[in-house]
């Protein structure tokens, strides 16, 4: 006798992926999470071309999810740090010591 699926019963899909994709679709959402901090702090430095970089980015990050509605269509994780590298460069040096330090205290 076959048992039939209730109506409605889906399976879970983190048990129906290999273990590859959800690691990789992992990774992707981390760099989103990247390439999201960098259009905020371009955002708010009020840098207008790499703010529309940004936001068209994460639009295009986001189509492919949204349309096919599965978290594990998006877009690979190299490219979406490859998209998110330009606006990362935009951030101004940080110095590694602001000042210099004696040994006896004294500059």
């Amino acid at each position: 006798m076959d048992t039939m699926p209730l109506k409605g019963a889906t399976q879970n899909p983190l048990t129906s992926r290999p273990r590859e994709q959800i690691i990789e679709a992992e990774i992707s959402w981390i760099a989103s999470l990247v390439l999201f901090f960098s259009t905020v702090y371009v955002t708010l430095n009020l840098d207008v071309l790499w703010m529309a970089f940004g936001i068209t980015a994460l639009s295009l990050y986001v189509l492919p999810i949204v349309t096919m509605r599965d978290p594990f269509r998006a877009l690979p994780w190299e490219m979406t740090l490859l998209l998110a590298a330009p606006p990362c460069s935009t951030y101004p040096p940080v110095p590694v010591c602001s000042r210099r330090r004696s040994i006896g205290g004294t500059t």
